[in-house]
């Protein structure tokens, strides 16, 4: 730790996967050029495929497994929905450059021997029922995919399912709604605990009035199973000015299976949405006393909804033998691939390969100026 005049970094949606991503796919585009090689057949050649084990830490053991896999279906979708054909040129048209360019990713679901779930889920006395977990709806929807969970089990309607969350005084103990862990651990700890719950009322002969029924569980996950995301997009470059405009944006996820679809692919347009501002114009800015001289939304500047590309979303199901019901995470992978997507689009655009985010006009026209 060292000590500086700045305000603290903190955590990104990724946790660092999403630098690492920026930097790996920026070098495999490099490479292929070097090689002549088309940038999507030497992402197939040197993926991850089943049966490689992904090891961490110094004692060699593995972590993380690959449990379903549909990467070629996502490189296929991909490839598809922006006709991309291998070694096709740039369009130029005046002084506007269109390039295409490609990434992938892949992000463990939770952190394995660590992270914890436990939850609360009990018959009341009324017929419904009542889940209780530590796990906090940060705007995933996990709310309404946890109910749905266990009102997979029960057989009965979501609405039947009451739910208490993230409250210290009520709900038992969850490590937290990060590493999207959450429908992979919370969400297998919720499914136990409605086959349990199942299992104690049909052992009942007879339920008495105002009976509650009520059972606990926990769940810990001894390997992480790998959600994949392929991503591909379509820009435009003004050489006069640097300004970079994505046109077109899509994304296959290898998700396991989509519980719910639609919090899946708002997770994932909300996902690119991050990934642009952080690729194209989101950049804090010190004085030498260390002072952010661009705090407020006018200086420093987010995405908003003008400034979003059309997207399209396939969500690949192949059901995972270790989610809840197939699932896999899906919270931080849909982030992962936007930046370098992005800049190995400009480059194919314009042959200017960009190192520093975010990329924006200012620093593209230097580099074009450089570049000749």
């Amino acid at each position: 730790a060292v000590y500086t005049n700045t305000m603290p970094g903190g955590a990104f949606r990724g946790y660092g996967a999403t630098q690492g991503t920026f930097v790996m796919e920026s070098q495999i585009d490099e490479i292929a050029c070097l090689l002549g090689i088309d940038v999507i057949e030497i992402r197939q050649k040197n993926v991850i495929c089943p049966g490689d084990l992904v090891s961490l830490g110094n004692d060699g053991e593995h972590f993380n497994l690959i449990g379903s896999y549909a990467v070629e279906e996502c490189f296929a979708k991909v490839i598809q929905a922006l006709n991309y054909v291998p070694g096709q040129s740039a369009v130029i048209d005046g002084n506007r450059r269109r390039g295409i360019g490609f990434a992938i990713s892949m992000q463990g679901s939770g952190l394995c021997k660590i992270h914890t779930a436990c939850v609360k889920l009990s018959r009341l006395a009324d017929g419904k029922y009542e889940l209780r977990t530590g796990s906090v709806d940060v705007g995933t929807g996990s709310d309404t995919t946890l109910r749905q969970i266990a009102a997979e089990v029960l057989g009965v309607t979501v609405a039947k399912i009451e739910i208490i969350s993230g409250d210290t005084q009520l709900t038992p103990f969850d490590a937290g709604s990060y590493a999207s862990a959450t429908m992979y651990i919370s969400g297998q700890a919720v499914k136990l605990a409605a086959e349990k719950l199942k299992q104690k009322i049909a052992s009942k002969i007879q339920i008495a009035a105002q009976e509650i029924i009520e059972v606990e569980e926990s769940y810990t996950a001894d390997e992480a199973t790998l959600t994949f995301a392929v991503q591909g997009v379509e820009v435009e470059v003004d050489v006069e000015t640097g300004k970079v405009e994505v046109l077109r944006c899509i994304q296959a996820i290898d998700i396991g299976k989509a519980i719910n679809p639609k919090i899946c692919q708002g997770q994932a347009t909300g996902g690119i949405a991050m990934g642009i501002g952080y690729a194209l114009t989101e950049e804090l800015l010190f004085d030498e006393q260390g002072k952010i001289i661009n705090p407020k939304l006018r200086e420093y500047r987010i995405p908003t909804a003008a400034d979003m590309p059309p997207m399209e979303i396939f969500l690949i199901e192949k059901t995972d033998p270790y989610g809840p019901f197939g699932a896999k995470g899906v919270g931080e992978i849909t982030t992962n691939c936007t930046a370098p997507a992005i800049a190995n689009a400009i480059a194919h655009a314009t042959g200017v390969r960009l190192r520093q985010l975010p990329m924006t006009p200012e620093r593209v026209w230097k580099e074009l100026a450089v570049s000749g």
